[in-house]
């Protein structure tokens, strides 16, 4: 796992080298959807606080050091393009979440080491999420909750013909039909 965050902490330097030497490449985005460079590091900054609060089992000292570059990518972003903190107006954890988390959390073993972890975690969020938000915003990007609302199908899953996967086979045939019909009768 050391390792795997070293790998993390090499990327947000690498993200903030090249997005700040080049600001145009903040505009770029991924071919796919819910791949975005901010999402990976909102899921980062997430992920390192949980480590900072304190989980049974992990001891990861440098989750600080992830943590700190991450936040610094954001903050230093954020200044590039004069989005400012603000005042957060929507919660992307909420306490009933965080009970959903603690629960998941301890399903696989892992438990928070201080009763206070909910509000721990709070004051940790409010270091980064005030210039995420703005970047995102800036971006217009959505930011996802701590907790997947659904489960979502990966693209590898998915085909452009997977919205008529409902109907029959032969419902699909039909539509097929006459797609190749209007295509071989155009001019």
């Amino acid at each position: 796992m050391r390792h795997i965050l070293r790998n993390w902490e090499l990327w947000c330097a690498d993200i903030l080298e090249s997005h700040f030497s080049y600001p145009a490449l903040l505009h770029y985005r991924s071919q796919h959807e819910r791949q975005s460079w901010l999402a990976a590091l909102t899921t980062m900054l997430d992920l390192c606080s949980l480590l900072l609060i304190g989980l049974d089992g992990l001891d990861l000292p440098t989750s600080r050091f992830l943590f700190a570059i991450a936040r610094h990518t954001a903050v230093d972003l954020a200044q590039v393009y004069l989005t400012s903190p603000r005042k957060l107006t929507s919660e992307r954890l909420s306490s009933e979440d965080f009970l959903h988390l603690r629960e998941d959390l301890e399903k696989l073993g892992l438990n928070f080491r201080r009763a206070d972890a909910e509000q721990q975690l709070a004051e940790i969020r409010k270091l980064y999420e005030p210039f995420i938000w703005n970047l995102a915003d800036y971006l217009h990007f959505d930011l996802s909750p701590w907790l997947p609302e659904t489960h979502p199908v990966d693209d590898w899953q998915t085909s452009g013909w997977d919205h008529f996967a409902a109907w029959s086979s032969t419902k699909m045939e039909e539509i097929v039909h006459l797609v190749l019909e209007r295509y071989r009768n155009l001019p």
